[in-house]
């Protein structure tokens, strides 16, 4: 679209950089199973602490 509006030319195209850079994430959604796991470790601990079998 650029190229047909006329914003860049031929000469703008003769060189692409493309920035493949995978950043890991920290972030744990509500739908992994570590933190299900971790959630239902934590209920358990707070029922046995108070008394529930």
């Amino acid at each position: 679209m650029a190229h047909k509006t006329g914003a860049i030319g031929p000469k703008d195209l003769e060189r692409v950089v493309v920035d493949a850079t995978v950043q890991p994430k920290a972030a744990a959604h509500p739908t992994d199973a570590r933190l299900l796991h971790r959630a239902i470790i934590n209920l358990v601990g707070l029922a046995k602490r108070k008394g529930g079998t």
